[in-house]
């Protein structure tokens, strides 16, 4: 019942993904690649926040993550997908 209310709460899909990349520049590539794809509804990417001003955007980035290590969410894995450059 409550799966049903979350559904039906949203115009949004609750299905998602997420794809960690090493670069602005392979985030850009992955961010072209998923919103070609017809399955795809929508691609929503931090890249565009970090373009400008990207030292101290990532500075603090690096500083949230630091923050947030003691909360026990799993390093990502490249098990899944490999990027084809």
């Amino acid at each position: 019942m409550y799966e049903e209310k979350l559904i039906h709460s949203t115009p949004k899909s609750v299905l998602f993904g997420a794809v960690v990349t090493d670069s602005l520049e392979q985030a850009a590539d992955w961010e072209a690649r998923l919103q070609k794809l017809p399955a795809v509804a929508g691609v929503e990417s931090l890249s565009r926040f970090l373009r400008e001003d990207s030292a101290h955007k990532l500075e603090l980035v690096r500083q949230i993550k630091e923050t947030l290590r003691p909360s026990g969410f799993p390093r990502p894995t490249r098990s899944l997908w490999t990027s084809r450059s």
